[in-house]
């Protein structure tokens, strides 16, 4: 019966170490979101993808506003998701140029 309990709390103990090292800030990711933005701003993928770069833009910072919440695990999607949504838009302002894409009766925003 010790044993038995014995070897349960260690296995509680692991679990919970466990846990406890899954639960870092996502420091790495939101580096990667910043360095992506950075890069898609100097592309002018504010010009090119405006819509993209606002939803990145609020991904950004709403993984900032729940790290400082200690949601750590949804704050990595969302600066994970923001870096990819600049890398889009960064990738559409080198195709254009810089410039906004544009099609033919689609209102002027086309991304």
């Amino acid at each position: 019966m010790r044993y038995t309990r014995y070897l349960l709390l260690v296995g509680l103990l692991a679990l919970v170490n466990g846990l406890a090292g899954c639960a870092q800030p996502p420091d790495d990711a939101i580096a990667k979101a910043e360095e992506a933005l950075k890069h898609a701003v100097e592309a002018g993928a504010d010009e090119a993808s405006p819509r993209i770069m606002g939803k990145a833009r609020t991904s950004l910072s709403e993984a900032k506003s729940l790290t400082d919440q200690g949601h750590y695990a949804e704050a990595r999607k969302k600066a994970e998701n923001a870096e990819l949504q600049f890398n889009q838009a960064r990738k559409n302002a080198e195709k254009t140029g810089g410039k906004r894409i544009t099609r033919p009766g689609a209102g002027g925003g086309g991304e």
